[in-house]
């Protein structure tokens, strides 16, 4: 169940977070959902990336998608160099 919380910042710290969150194609709701995500003692399944993973995540994301798992990134990779060296 999602619920509604009011945040009370400072406006440059909003305005960096919009920035950053367009830049990246999420939300703020992603944007704090994520980190309090990572805060939390019971993580879901896939929020920690391999650091490769995360990394590319930028070039991968499409708007409105979940990010690859590293399983799906690996596979995609593999399949390219299959296809590249055959």
């Amino acid at each position: 169940m999602q619920t509604k919380l009011t945040l009370r910042l400072e406006k440059s710290l909003i305005d960096g977070a919009k920035e950053w969150a367009e830049k990246h194609e999420v939300s703020l709701s992603q944007l704090v959902a994520g980190l309090f995500q990572r805060l939390s003692p019971h993580k879901s399944v896939g929020i920690d990336l391999h650091p490769f993973t995360r990394k590319i995540l930028g070039i991968a994301r499409k708007k409105g998608k979940k990010p690859p798992t590293d399983s799906e990134v690996k596979e995609s990779y593999i399949s390219y160099l299959e296809e590249k060296y055959k």
